[in-house]
C-alpha cells in the first residue's frame, strides 16, 4: 500500500500560525489531494487555541479560493487519518464521521503538552473511527501499553467511562488496520492474515482487560508474521534460537534482537539509546503526566488540576452546578469564553449525544 505520513501537511514547519481563517501556510495542499494514495496520515490541529483550529479549517474545507492568501483543501475521506485533532469542534467531528475520516488519539502527549486532549467522548458519539498512538517519547508514552494505561485512566477519571474495554482494544488492533487499508493483512486473527500475534497473561484480568491493563511482565509472547520477537523465557526458548534474556520485574523474558538487527539486545541499546530501560517496573522514570492540568489562565481559559472532587467530578475546574458536562472533562480553552454547546441546549458538546441537534434525540 502507498501510505503518506505528513507531519506538516500545511508546510508550516517554520512556525506559521494564522488564526483568522486564511490558509497562508505555504504548502501545496492540492498536491496531497491529487496523490494516488491508499492512506494519508496527517498531523493536524495539535493544540487548543485558534491557530490549531485554523489548521483543521484549512484542511477540511471544500471551498477552493484561488484569490485568498493560501489555498484551502478538503483532505477528509476514507483514506485520511488525522493525528491529534485536539482542536476539533463538534461540527468538525461530525464532518469526520460523515466522510469516514479517522483520528489518531495520543492522550499522554496532548495532556502533558497542553493540559487537555481530544474530546474523545464526543468523537465516539459522532461515529469517528479512533486509533491510539504513542506520539513520541519526549512527551508521550514509552510503549503502547503505557498509552493504553493513560487512555484507560482518563476514561475512568475524566470521561465517565464512556469507552468500553473493547473500544480501547479496537484502537490498537482492528481500527488502525482499517484506517491504513491493511485490514486484509493485519489487525485481526483470521485466515489469510499475517500471523502478527501478541499473547497476554489472562490470569488476573480477562478478555480485553487482559490487554488494557497489561504491564511489561504480562506480555507472554509477541510474533510478527509468525517469527518470534519477544516473550517469556521458557516459551521463546522453545520456539526460537539466539534470543537474549532480559530481566523484568516479574519473570525472565527473551528478545530476539539478533535475527532482527544483526546484534544482541545489549549491543543495540548501547548503539542507540543507552539511557532507556525498555523493561521497567511500574511507572517509567520521567514519564510525562497523564493528568490534565493548567495552572494559568490564557485568554480566559479554565484553571484546573484534573483531580476529581465532590464539587467538580470531572476535575476540569468548573463546579458541577455550572458545568454543562459535570461528568465529562471539558474546560474552557483559550478564547472560547464558554464551554462549547453548539446546539444551545445547555448540554455541552463534550457529553451531548446529539451535539448538533437540540435535545437527546437524533
Amino acid at each position: 500500500n502507498l501510505i503518506d505520513v505528513e507531519n506538516f501537511p500545511l508546510g508550516d514547519s517554520s512556525g506559521a500560525q494564522p488564526v483568522d481563517g486564511t490558509c497562508d501556510y505555504g504548502a501545496d495542499v492540492l498536491a496531497i489531494v491529487a496523490e494516488e494514495l491508499d492512506a494519508l496520515v496527517a498531523r493536524v490541529g495539535e493544540g487548543i487555541d485558534a491557530s490549531a483550529r485554523n489548521e483543521i479549517a484549512c484542511l477540511t474545507s471544500t471551498f477552493f479560493d484561488q484569490t485568498a492568501p493560501g489555498l484551502s483543501a478538503d483532505l477528509r475521506g476514507p483514506r485520511t487519518s488525522f493525528v491529534h485533532a485536539i482542536a476539533a469542534t463538534a461540527t468538525d467531528l461530525a464532518g469526520f464521521a460523515s466522510t469516514n475520516t479517522s483520528v489518531v488519539w495520543a492522550p499522554r502527549s496532548s495532556v502533558s503538552l497542553y493540559g487537555d486532549t481530544l474530546a474523545v467522548v464526543a468523537a465516539k458519539r459522532a461515529g469517528v473511527r479512533l486509533a491510539l498512538g504513542t506520539d513520541w517519547i519526549i512527551s508521550g508514552s514509552m510503549n503502547l501499553l503505557r498509552e493504553l494505561e493513560c487512555a484507560s485512566s482518563l476514561n475512568a477519571t475524566a470521561f465517565d467511562r464512556a469507552l468500553s474495554s473493547h473500544d480501547l482494544w479496537s484502537m490498537v488492533t482492528t481500527n488502525p488496520a482499517v484506517m491504513l487499508h491493511l485490514e486484509d493483512r493485519i489487525g485481526m486473527l483470521a485466515p489469510g492474515r499475517l500471523a502478527d500475534v501478541a499473547i497476554f497473561d489472562g490470569r488476573e484480568r480477562t478478555l480485553h482487560d487482559a490487554v488494557i491493563g497489561a504491564e511489561n511482565g504480562d506480555v507472554v509472547l509477541v510474533m510478527r508474521e509468525a517469527a518470534v520477537l519477544y516473550g517469556d523465557d521458557a516459551i521463546v526458548s522453545a520456539l526460537a534460537e539466539d534470543c537474549d534474556i532480559v530481566e523484568t520485574c516479574t519473570v525472565g523474558k527473551r528478545v530476539c534482537a539478533t535475527s532482527e538487527f544483526g546484534q544482541s539486545f545489549d549491543g543495540l541499546l548501547a548503539a542507540t539509546f543507552p539511557q532507556l530501560s525498555p523493561f521497567f517496573c511500574d511507572v517509567p522514570a520521567n514519564e510525562p503526566s497523564c493528568v490534565p492540568a493548567r495552572s494559568t489562565s490564557v485568554a480566559g481559559s479554565t484553571i484546573y488540576d484534573g483531580i476529581s472532587t465532590a464539587d467538580d467530578l470531572d476535575g476540569d475546574g468548573i463546579e458541577n452546578g455550572i458545568d454543562n458536562c459535570p461528568r465529562v472533562f471539558n474546560p474552557m480553552r483559550p478564547g472560547q469564553g464558554a464551554q462549547p454547546d453548539t446546539d444551545g441546549d445547555t448540554i455541552g458538546d463534550a457529553c451531548d449525544r446529539c451535539a448538533l441537534v437540540a435535545g437527546e434525540s437524533c
